[in-house]
């Protein structure tokens, strides 16, 4: 079994600069007071979303096993038995819209996962020759 969990560099340095950002505008806007109820539960607002996209980019792993192959995030999984496979390929398609970075696609009589190469910038190539070679055996 292999576990392969995300290393999404550009994606946290990104949300990283985001939320820098926005501290900075934050703290600029409480320096002129303290502000209303209304704004602190704003504020808190998007601070919880920043913090749930850490978490869910974090969540994403790969893990495979020696007869099948599951990718999972926060919220949902998919699973796909390696005897099944019928393709293994890099596009720039992700749930049929144009993407920046490839999207590696599992192919397989019972369905199909796609798994962006950004969440996995380091292995993906990796989990590409490994799948390929489980597909040979």
């Amino acid at each position: 079994m292999k576990i392969i969990q995300s290393s999404p560099r550009f994606t946290y340095m990104i949300l990283t600069i985001v939320l820098s950002l926005y501290t900075y505008g934050v703290i600029s806007y409480l320096s002129k007071g303290t502000g209303t109820l209304t704004s602190w539960i704003g504020i808190l607002f998007i601070y919880i979303v920043f913090l749930l996209l850490y978490v869910y980019i974090g969540s994403m792993r790969i893990i495979i096993y020696d007869d099948k192959v599951s990718y999972t995030t926060l919220f949902e999984s998919y699973e796909i038995n390696l005897k099944q496979l019928t393709a293994i390929e890099f596009s720039y398609l992700h749930k049929n819209a144009h993407t920046m970075f490839p999207v590696l696609h599992i192919y397989s009589l019972n369905g199909t996962i796609e798994i962006p190469s950004m969440m996995f910038e380091r292995d993906i190539q990796m989990v590409y020759d490994l799948l390929i070679q489980k597909k040979k055996d």
